[in-house]
């Protein structure tokens, strides 16, 4: 079952809903989407042991929408996830972040290592800030062409254009940056001066491939509701960046990390002539692996969840975290009563055979003499136990490979496929 939370970052209201029990999992999403954006990995990993959130960024759906540009930095918009992340566990969480959630969980990694075990980032790979602004960068890059987050800029502009008929405006956005849309749909080749919207192929006339009426329904409700000035303030805000992150240029991503991203995103190809996805570890110090769906397009975790779910499973394998049938504290619990049994329960029948095996045991042996109501060693389950073989009286000890394997400190490395 869903709860729906609030949590407050000072005068920020964030909503969240969570699902599940275990290790905390954070889901950050972007441009131009909802908590919502995460259905298929929010139930996919509440089912295996997780407690799963999934939060509406600042300017979205049931959190705080304020109007102005300096309120969505991505200092702040960082600081935002890690008091999310510090109301929902004690202990470090695992980030997801997809589009413009990708670098909000990669800079609250870097600003608040506390909160953060590891990140996940899908179709934004981690680049260091850098000490000039992404706003004048693309400025240089389109000299006198057209190029979408330029025409962000202007406040109010965007936002008239989309109001005119949003369901119409956020289908042709979610098909034109889908992999079912023709390559380059949302790079038109046109002036400065045009307008996005017309600039884009007209979307088939019944529901996406990954986004059918009634989930299309949902965002235009969110977005009906609060407008889309937060959604474009954080473009807006990219020239704000430069000033307020100059604490951190150059610095990288230290928790374990990895990289998902669809074979069509045009953030791919956001730089002419350049593959941004070619070393997509650059930017960290203990990357893990990267994946690149074949066909997908820019809404990777919508498009193909069971190949991202996959890809999301392997990375959480290689920092130790498993899948199971119950939570981390369920099973911690399910152990302790063991243990608990073992002491108290009346011992069974002992067989002459096995009580034979008892008594002629050499004490010399590796294998340790006890008899059917020995309680395993405190802490044996976690300890590693390498030294110690199964004992030929007590058939059910766990061994020490075992142990460690219950413990994850070994895993599968991560799989890259295109």
């Amino acid at each position: 079952m869903t709860e729906e939370r609030f949590v407050q970052n000072g005068d920020i209201t964030l909503r969240v809903e969570v699902t599940g029990e275990g290790p905390t999992i954070l889901c950050v999403h972007g441009w131009p989407e909802l908590a919502y954006s995460w259905r298929h990995q929010v139930d996919h990993f509440a089912s295996r042991g997780h407690q799963v959130a999934a939060m509406d960024v600042r300017g979205y759906g049931g959190s705080s929408v304020p109007v102005d540009v300096e309120r969505y930095t991505l200092r702040e918009l960082a600081g935002d996830v890690a008091a999310v992340a510090g109301a929902l566990d004690d202990d470090p969480v695992v980030l997801f972040g997809h589009d413009w959630g990708a670098p909000i969980a990669w800079n609250t990694a870097i600003r608040h290592p506390d909160r953060v075990r590891a990140v996940a980032g899908l179709s934004v790979p981690h680049s260091p800030q850098l000490p000039i602004s992404l706003v004048d960068i693309f400025d240089q890059l389109y000299a006198d062409r057209f190029f979408y987050m330029l025409y962000f800029q202007e406040p109010g502009v965007a936002e008239h254009d989309f109001g005119v008929d949003l369901r119409a405006a956020l289908k042709r956005v979610y098909f034109a940056l889908s992999g079912e849309a023709p390559p380059g749909s949302f790079s038109p080749d046109a002036p400065r001066d045009a307008s996005l919207l017309p600039e884009l192929p007209e979307p088939p006339a019944g529901p996406l491939g990954f986004l059918d009426q009634d989930d299309l329904d949902v965002y235009v409700r969110a977005f009906e509701r609060t407008g889309m000035v937060g959604a474009f303030n954080r473009y807006r805000a990219t020239g704000l960046d430069v000033a307020t992150s100059a604490d951190i240029v150059g610095a990288t991503v230290d928790q374990p990390a990895c990289f998902i991203g669809g074979e069509f995103d045009m953030v791919r190809t956001m730089i002419p002539r350049v593959d941004s996805f070619a070393d997509p570890g650059s930017g960290c110090t203990d990357f893990r692996g990267s994946t690149i769906v074949a066909g997908a397009g820019h809404w990777v975790q919508q498009e193909a969840p069971a190949e991202v779910n996959a890809a999301l499973e392997a990375f959480l394998a290689s920092i130790g975290i498993r899948r199971t049938r119950g939570s981390w504290r369920t099973r911690r619990c399910s152990m302790t009563m063991i243990r608990f049994l073992r002491v108290c329960a009346p011992p069974p029948p002992r067989s002459p055979e096995r009580a034979r095996r008892c008594r002629t045991a050499d004490p010399r042996s590796s294998r340790r003499r006890c008899s059917p109501t020995t309680a395993a060693p405190s802490g044996s389950e976690r300890s590693g136990c390498s030294t110690r073989t199964r004992s030929s009286c007590c058939p059910t000890r766990t061994t020490g490979p075992r142990c460690k394997r219950i413990r994850g400190s070994s895993s599968p490395p991560i799989s890259v496929r295109r």
